[in-house]
This record gives C-alpha cells, sequence and structure tokens, in this order.
C-alpha cells in the first residue's frame, strides 16, 4: 500500500484578500510561512520516502519549509508540473465579486482550464507516485484546486468543492492498494490536527 500525504501550499497575500490566484506565481506571506513550519514540525515525525511538489513557489517554498523539520528521505524535492493549480486565465488577481462583475459568473471564465483536464493530470500524477512507491509514504504539496479535483475522483464525488476550501499547509491523506484501489484515509487536517502517529522508521 501506498500513503500519499496531500498538503495545500502556505497561506500567500492573494489568499489573504481572496484573489484568485490559479498559475500565478504568488510566493509565501508571513502567516504562510509559519503555517509550514507548523505542519513540517507534525510531519518531521515520519520518515518520508519521496517529496513532490508543484513548481509554484508558494508550494516549493512550502516544501522546501516542511522538509527543514526532517523526515524527507535525502532532502530532495521533486518539481511536478502536474500537481500546478489550475489556470483560471483572465480571472487571476480577481476576486470573487469581481470574477461575477466581469464575467457574469464567477465559474463563466472563458479561458480558464477546463476542470476535466486538472483532474487528468492530477490523478496522472498521484498514480505515477504509487507505480514509483509501492509500500511508500510520500509527501506531495500542491494547491486547494488541484487537491480537491484528485479527492473528486478517487471518493467518486463525495468531496467536491462545495465541501468547503481546504485549509492553508493543510494534509489529507490518501491511500493505494493494488487490490482495492484509492481510499481517502482523512481529510483537510491542519498542525494541530495532525496527532495520530505519523510513519516512523
Amino acid at each position: 500500500m501506498t500513503d500519499i500525504y496531500l498538503i495545500r501550499h502556505g497561506e500567500t497575500e492573494w489568499n489573504r484578500l481572496g484573489k484568485t490566484q490559479g498559475a500565478s506565481d504568488i510566493p509565501l506571506n508571513d502567516a504562510g510561512r509559519l503555517q509550514a513550519h507548523a505542519t513540517g514540525r507534525a510531519l518531521a515525525r515520519g520518515a518520508w520516502d519521496a517529496v513532490y511538489t508543484s513548481p509554484s513557489v508558494r508550494a516549493s517554498e512550502t516544501a522546501s519549509i516542511i522538509c527543514s523539520h526532517g523526515g524527507c528521505s535525502g532532502g530532495r524535492i521533486i518539481p511536478d508540473e502536474r500537481l500546478m493549480e489550475r489556470s483560471y486565465g483572465s480571472a487571476e488577481g480577481l476576486t470573487i465579486p469581481e470574477r461575477t462583475a466581469r464575467f457574469g459568473h464567477k465559474n463563466a471564465v472563458p479561458d480558464a482550464e477546463p476542470w476535466e483536464t486538472v483532474k487528468a493530470r492530477g490523478i496522472a500524477c498521484i498514480e505515477e507516485i504509487a507505480e514509483t512507491h509501492p509500500q511508500g509514504h510520500v509527501l506531495a504539496v500542491g494547491h486547494g484546486g488541484l487537491i480537491t479535483s484528485v479527492l473528486v475522483v478517487i471518493t467518486d464525488g463525495e468531496y467536491t468543492h462545495r465541501s468547503g476550501p481546504l485549509k492553508n499547509a493543510g494534509v489529507s491523506r490518501i491511500s493505494y492498494d493494488p487490490d482495492d484501489g484509492w481510499r481517502l484515509v482523512w481529510y483537510n487536517r491542519d498542525a494541530s490536527d495532525l496527532v495520530e502517529p505519523m510513519i516512523m522508521r
């Protein structure tokens, strides 16, 4: 069985201001760095076979901060573009009210990346991780929309974008068994919720 801990990046100023980020490369703010350190301390109790990250600066910095607390095998962080956030095109930088005013509906963005494409690349990424690390314990740092899209698929729609926003630096644990497929072990925990023992070796 492969365990993958899907981690949303820490907070950015655009998160704080309610702006749509998408493919825009926005760095963490000070609160986001503190969130990443807290999650890193909680996850340092584990032993991780690999760490994957979206190449965006807010995700890669989150991954680096988490690994600075230990537990990451060899300290190598692997960037994978399939973990990037959905591109929102001309909606990036806009708040939800601004998107609604410009496009008639917050989701009616003509040049946004289709959700089906986001789901397909996210699932392809985690399937490759599971194949590469059978019996492994892996961290994967990404984005709220991307992670939710993966959860939509593996839970057959039980967890959707209507389930509420993923916490910044929050963790959702999924597992893959060749006989039973994917399952969601637990969902959207921040550092204060990560009280179960991590994987130790």
